[in-house]
């Protein structure tokens, strides 16, 4: 409010004029502006804003705790200088056209901190438009889930492997054997199904105890990983039973050259501390040829052809037939 005298023509003051303005709705905008300024300055999750050409404009101090960077350092540079390079350009062309079409976008993206390090945070852009409806300003909201994503990875891991011996267990394999066989009906590919009982595993640990035993089955895992490829499964389907999947051999010669070194492998003695022991193995082959094959029909038939070998003197390798 302002007060403006009403003087008379000898100088002598009559009264005032009241000159009232409201500034309510000014208040309420400083107001507004201030809270969103200490909420910018306070929150816990890092905010970057960028121009619509990905120029860094603002960031908040949770940002620079999250990344290293001080503002200072990235105003005015382009965002890709948080790239990990894990992710292919795909990724972000399906971001962006998202991003464009609903002014939104969600999810979880591995970046780089100033010091080299990698980590995946998770991220969350809006569009800011103007009163035309054009962009004018992006802001993302990040936070750091590195650590939660190593906890479920140690508890994936320990859902899908064999606690023994570190190999696939029952569920992996058939997750990836489910997997070979949708590839191989799509492209032609061939897949054999080996399946491996170890012979005189019983005696062992009858015998040296099962201590003795376990070191046996990890030594068995270790040598039948060193014979194969990367692209191919072995794992541990309980017990004393082990799977093996062969990705695209190369032929029917070449699976049988395979389960002739495994045999040859396995029935080398193994040391272990004080004691001495040695088993065997007997082989049954499975082979992917009708698109009418599943994961369950190619393990009976490995399984049963399994059985066969031990029948002929155990030791040896057999095909399953197609029936």
């Amino acid at each position: 409010m302002d007060y403006v005298p009403d003087i008379d023509a000898k100088g002598v003051v009559k009264g005032f004029f009241a000159l009232v303005t409201n500034i309510t709705r000014l208040r309420e905008a400083d107001v507004a502006i201030r809270l969103s300024a200490s909420v910018f300055e306070a929150t816990s999750e890092g905010i970057l804003v960028t121009d619509t050409s990905a120029q860094i404009v603002s960031v908040n101090p949770a940002f620079s705790a999250l990344t290293g960077y001080s503002a200072d350092e990235v105003i005015g540079q382009n965002a890709r200088l948080l790239k990990s390079g894990r992710h292919e350009t795909a990724f972000f062309t399906e971001m962006f056209q998202k991003l464009s079409r609903d002014k939104l976008w969600k999810g979880e993206v591995w970046s780089k901190r100033k010091d080299g390090n990698i980590y995946l945070q998770q991220l969350s852009i809006s569009a800011l438009c103007d009163e035309g409806g054009q962009v004018v300003r992006y802001v993302g909201l990040c936070s750091d889930i590195t650590e939660k994503w190593d906890k479920e990875q140690v508890i994936r891991h320990m859902a899908l492997h064999d606690g023994l011996t570190g190999l696939p267990n029952r569920a992996l394999l058939m997750e990836r054997l489910g997997q070979l066989i949708a590839m191989a009906r799509r492209d032609s590919r061939q897949i054999a199904l080996m399946f491996l009982d170890l012979d005189g595993f019983k005696k062992v640990n009858d015998t040296l105890g099962h201590a003795i035993g376990d070191q046996v089955l990890k030594t068995v895992a270790a040598r039948l990983l060193g014979l194969l490829r990367a692209s191919d499964t072995v794992a541990r389907f309980g017990g004393d039973e082990f799977v093996v999947l062969l990705d695209n051999p190369e032929s029917h010669d070449s699976i049988a050259m395979v389960g002739t070194r495994m045999i040859d492998v396995l029935n080398v003695p193994m040391q272990l501390g004080c004691s001495s022991a040695q088993v065997g193995t007997s082989i049954g082959i499975a082979v992917f040829q009708d698109p009418a094959d599943s994961a369950e029909s190619l393990l009976k038939r490995a399984d049963e052809a399994m059985y066969a070998a031990k029948a002929v003197g155990k030791n040896v390798c057999r095909f399953a037939t197609s029936s």
